[in-house]
């Protein structure tokens, strides 16, 4: 933070006889314009230069090894990175930042409208994609096993992502806010399925998932209102379908469902849909017995859902 909000700054330097840059150094210095790191910096802490606006481009060292999370969120007018030649940890692919086989940072202020990730790609970074508003289109290699958190979150512009051959993983709100993107088909390898992955994304409205995935978070699909459908290829141990609707294997619990008009009369089996906690705390000091309530009042909830259908 020893810089955090400095808004007069427009330029930096830092030279070689500084080894690290702390967590959140420079965020929020939203009037830098030209970052320079010489050689023998090792390592940057996360969020370092984080919400930057204004800074176009940077070249990352040869001598630098660690880079933290988030190192240039937010930096809206970054169109490319660049690494000097001889790092061993870090490389370049069209201003587009590796470390190995992870992807960790598409420029969001890149004006490309199509990027095809590197054949070797195998993870996708938290955050890597986030917010860019120009590319329409992302080609997913084979080989590629997990997407990130929020991987390509508000990538308001972002139509088709694919294909999905090998990826396993999901993570949290991956492509939460993507109005534009189209989906169906997940592959055949996925295992797991964090929450609100389709997050308002209202032109996903069927999903085709295959038999081999082992956990679905029960929040996996909330926030999707125009999926109508979710189907499951035969043969799965974990999750099936039936009609459009999700179900664990031996179709005991529906973890999905589509309510069809008259959506009056599906009033209780929304609300059994959502998770109200129960929480004990002691009202009086003078017992020791906890009162048990719910965390939301039952018909203040049952009534805004009737006031929905309404609407």
């Amino acid at each position: 933070n020893a810089f955090k909000n400095c808004f007069n700054i427009t330029a930096i330097s830092i030279p070689g006889t500084v080894k690290t840059i702390g967590k959140s150094a420079f965020e929020g210095d939203y009037n830098i314009q030209t970052v320079e790191l010489a050689e023998g910096i090792t390592s940057i802490g996360d969020r370092a230069f984080a919400s930057s606006v204004k800074i176009k481009s940077v070249t990352l060292p040869a001598s630098l090894t660690t880079l933290g999370k988030d190192v240039f969120y937010g930096c809206t007018a970054l169109a490319s990175i660049d690494v000097a030649e001889g790092n061993p940890s870090f490389s370049i692919d069209n201003g587009v930042l590796y470390n190995g086989t992870k992807l960790i940072k598409y420029p969001e202020g890149n004006t490309s409208v199509s990027y095809e990730l590197l054949p070797t790609t195998t993870e996708i970074e938290e955050n890597a994609f986030r917010s860019n508003k120009n590319l329409d289109t992302v080609v997913l290699n084979d080989g590629l096993k997990t997407i990130g958190a929020f991987a390509f979150c508000e990538a308001t512009g972002l139509m088709t992502v694919g294909p999905f051959n090998t990826v396993e993983t999901i993570k949290e709100y991956a492509f939460s806010g993507c109005g534009k993107l189209n989906i169906s088909d997940l592959g055949d390898s996925l295992k797991t399925i964090e929450k609100c992955i389709f997050e308002n994304c209202p032109n996903i409205t069927d999903d085709e998932l295959p038999n081999t995935v082992e956990s679905i978070d029960e929040d996996a699909f909330s926030r999707c209102p125009s999926i109508a459908s979710i189907t499951v290829d035969e043969g799965g141990e974990n999750y099936s379908s039936v009609d459009g609707v999700l179900y664990n294997a031996d179709k005991t619990v529906k973890a999905y469902e589509h309510f069809d008009m008259p959506l009056l009369l599906a009033v209780d089996k929304v609300y059994a849909k959502i998770r109200n906690e129960k929480y004990r705390y002691i009202t009086q000091q003078q017992t020791l017995f906890p009162e048990e309530v719910q965390q939301y009042d039952a018909d203040l909830v049952k009534e805004v859902i009737n006031n929905c259908i309404a609407i």
